[in-house]
């Protein structure tokens, strides 16, 4: 299996298809599995490279100790790791929910890096509503949406998916889960074209959470609002998410 290495844990990733490297980051919750509908239609033109972060899929394990730092700038830490140990001097990236603020992130603090940004269904600042719908989320692991616990227990094996579950609810100093989290302005100075992907259905974000963005990077951003979508554009409509994303890139 094919891996990197970082501060001493383990990166798994999968690389397939030629051409332009594109990097997928999944969310906070999901690994490269995610991505499992829709790697091969991309690798049709694309070098695909999609990794499970510290601490899910494959990856190097979370002790099961409480979580200290950000997990957004964790995050962008372990892909500029990824990317030089892999040579890219320059890709694009689609990210999904926190993996789409990691893609930001990187984006603008690395402009001669990136090429173009997609990024589905972001989180982009934190407020009482996203501090609800956090609580409304870390229920017990029993009690989550069935669907959800389908999902992390066929990435993550059903005894890790709690431990990941139980340190991820007692974490609420990053991304959505704090109401001081913003990356509004940093954003804005992004130079890459950008996709916007949200779900007009979406539990966290409706679709006025990215208009602020978008409004302030019109020129150089365009926004897909997928009909009859939530959170995971590109598994629900994976076909739709392929064409779109593959024209925006191409």
């Amino acid at each position: 299996m094919p891996n990197v290495e970082h501060e001493g844990h383990r990166i798994f990733y999968h690389d397939t298809g030629a051409g332009r490297p594109l990097v997928l980051l999944h969310n906070g919750f999901y690994s490269t599995m995610s991505w499992n509908g829709i790697r091969e239609a991309l690798s049709s033109g694309f070098r695909v490279l999609d990794y499970d972060r510290y601490g899910y899929g494959q990856s190097t394990h979370l002790p099961g100790d409480p979580l200290t730092g950000d997990l957004v700038e964790l995050g962008v830490e372990e892909l500029t790791a990824f990317s030089d140990a892999l040579g890219l001097e320059r890709f694009d990236v689609v990210g999904h929910c926190l993996g789409g603020a990691i893609a930001l992130l990187f984006a603008v603090r690395n402009p001669d890096r990136v090429g173009k940004v997609v990024a589905e269904a972001v989180g982009y600042y934190g407020d009482f509503r996203s501090l609800i719908k956090t609580d409304m989320t870390f229920v017990p692991f029993e009690r989550i949406e069935k669907a959800i616990r389908k999902k992390m227990t066929a990435m993550h094996g059903e005894s890790y998916s709690r431990i990941l579950w139980s340190v991820f609810s007692n974490h609420r100093e990053s991304y959505i889960m704090s109401e001081t989290y913003d990356i509004r302005d940093e954003v804005a100075r992004l130079k890459a074209p950008l996709l916007m992907i949200n779900g007009d259905r979406d539990f966290y974000f409706d679709v006025a959470h990215p208009m602020p963005i978008f409004k302030r990077l019109r020129k150089n951003a365009r926004l897909w609002i997928a009909p009859n979508c939530g959170h995971d554009i590109h598994m629900e409509i994976p076909e739709d998410f392929i064409r779109n994303v593959t024209a925006f890139l191409e």
